[in-house]
């Protein structure tokens, strides 16, 4: 019952406001429901909180961003991935938003730049470094080049299905 559960960690993000597990939970849970203004909204009521000096507040201004990108504020979204990035370059989850906004935009040169820049620092975060090898794809995809977004494909996302 994904809704109710999200209304308890939203609960314990009230009283906690830092519990990284009860955001990290309450955030994928509202992107599988489609609820992309509750995604956003949980992670601003929190941000303030998480200051500098919090371990993983880098990481929180990335789930913070893609709220934002998700709810077409991209300018913003940006700014705080690219915030975050500047703090933490391994952070995946940041990369993700990168990606998305660069495609939202239709900034398939910009898109396929950032990738190709970023690559080292978040090719072994697991399952987000195969999904970004996917966006990356999808760059290539748009530009005609389908060889090698074949290549991405088959070297980076298919050994994750």
């Amino acid at each position: 019952n994904f809704p109710e559960a999200c209304e308890r960690w939203e609960q314990i993000l009230r009283d906690h406001p830092t519990d990284m597990l009860a955001l990290k939970f309450s955030h994928d849970a509202y992107f599988y429901l489609g609820y992309q203004e509750q995604m956003r909204d949980s992670a601003a009521r929190v941000y303030p909180f998480w200051t500098p000096s919090v371990p993983l507040s880098s990481y929180v201004k990335g789930i913070y961003s893609f709220g934002l990108m998700e709810t077409n504020l991209y300018d913003q979204a940006e700014k705080l991935a690219k915030e975050a990035l500047s703090v933490t370059p391994t952070d995946a989850w940041s990369v993700h938003t990168v990606a998305h906004i660069h495609e939202m935009k239709a900034e398939v040169k910009a898109g396929l730049d950032f990738m190709q820049r970023s690559e080292a620092h978040w090719k072994g975060s697991d399952m987000l470094a195969c999904h970004n090898y996917w966006h990356w794809a999808l760059y290539l995809i748009e530009k005609g080049e389908y060889e090698a977004a074949l290549t991405i494909y088959d070297d980076h996302v298919s050994p994750c299905l």
